[in-house]
């Protein structure tokens, strides 16, 4: 498993697509492996839903819903983030 630091891809506001398609092409990559990573969302100070329908709408489409499941986790997630 490969372990990502979403702050230092994308800095601690996550807030537009653009970043959400950072954290993406960083990750696209592994997952063609069809490798599993895990997206450290320490010291993210704002994440909101543009940034994450970037994200997971592009893995979604790409790879389905079944391989985010099982091929994408997620540490230090806030307690707004929980719907992730």
């Amino acid at each position: 498993m490969t372990k990502l630091s979403v702050v230092q891809i994308a800095g601690p506001y996550c807030g537009t697509h653009a970043e959400g398609e950072k954290v993406y092409t960083a990750i696209e990559v592994i997952l063609k492996k069809q490798e599993c990573v895990e997206l450290d969302f320490d010291q993210i100070e704002l994440a909101s839903s543009s940034f994450f329908n970037e994200l997971f709408g592009r893995i979604i489409d790409e790879f389905g819903e079944e391989f985010l499941a099982s091929h994408l986790s997620y540490a230090s997630l806030k307690p707004r983030h929980t719907f992730v």
